[in-house]
């Protein structure tokens, strides 16, 4: 019954134009936190910084059921959607707080596209503004007693060098596992990310390892956004490759 339901489903689903599949079995890149999930294949804290209205708790939540996730969003407005949309998840902390280098406070743009509000105003001088709070990784952790971040997403519309800045003590000494971040490879003023090759040194001293691309945003000229995830793998080896499915193993995962 369960298989004829499935079929029933993807049948559906492709009438509209979509494709249903199922987690299992995906091939590496593909999918960011199942990939994740084959390195740490059972997190305990997760750093959601950039939340916004909880659009990754969601989907954080179909991999990773009993993971301590914090979520970190500035803007006033969007932080409200973000405990509405989370209120019911108990394993998950909405915190109305930016993440950055120092902690104080910064202005950040408040338009009405909430996923694209940043920190670096001068890319939307028309947008309005706001005065939000800032935290850093680091200063967090230390108030709260946090010996250790399995995965760290950061999506922060170019302010991403800032919050691995914040974080350097827990990079440092090896405590954050893995690091998901928006980036680009060129710079676009009007819809500013991450610069991928300032993340990728930051990543490589700190001792994190490039482990997959997911696209984002693709145009005429090609890539233009997207995440990169990077992982502590320590002297164990980890198969990516497009013909593997995930599997763990006892030679697989972090240590």
């Amino acid at each position: 019954m369960a298989i004829r339901l499935r079929r029933l489903a993807r049948g559906a689903a492709r009438r509209l134009g979509f494709h249903v599949s199922s987690l299992e079995g995906l091939p590496w890149g593909a999918s960011k936190f199942v990939d994740a999930a084959a390195l740490i294949p059972q997190p305990q804290i997760i750093f959601d910084v950039g939340a916004n209205a909880g659009q990754t708790v969601a989907e954080l939540r179909e991999v990773f059921p009993t993971a301590q996730i914090y979520s970190f969003e500035p803007i006033p407005a969007t932080f409200e959607k973000l405990k509405r949309n989370t209120i019911k998840d108990l394993r998950c902390e909405a915190i109305n707080i930016a993440m950055g280098a120092v902690s104080g406070s910064l202005k950040m743009t408040a338009g009405p596209i909430d996923g694209q509000n940043t920190a670096n105003v001068s890319a939307k001088p028309d947008a309005p503004t706001v005065e939000v709070s800032v935290q850093t990784v680091d200063g967090f952790c230390a108030e709260r007693g946090i010996g250790r971040i399995d995965l760290l997403k950061i999506d922060t519309e170019g302010f991403e060098m800032s919050v691995l800045t914040g974080a350097a003590n827990m990079l440092g000494s090896g405590k954050i596992k893995m690091v998901l971040a928006e980036c680009e490879f060129e710079p676009n003023p009007a819809e500013p990310h991450g610069n991928f090759f300032e993340i990728y040194a930051r990543m490589q001293q700190a001792g994190l390892r490039l482990v997959s691309f997911y696209t984002g945003g693709v145009d005429g000229n090609g890539w233009r956004w997207g995440d990169a995830l990077f992982a502590r793998t320590a002297d164990r080896l980890t198969t990516c490759s497009p013909y593997t499915v995930h599997k763990a193993t006892s030679t697989g995962g972090l240590s």
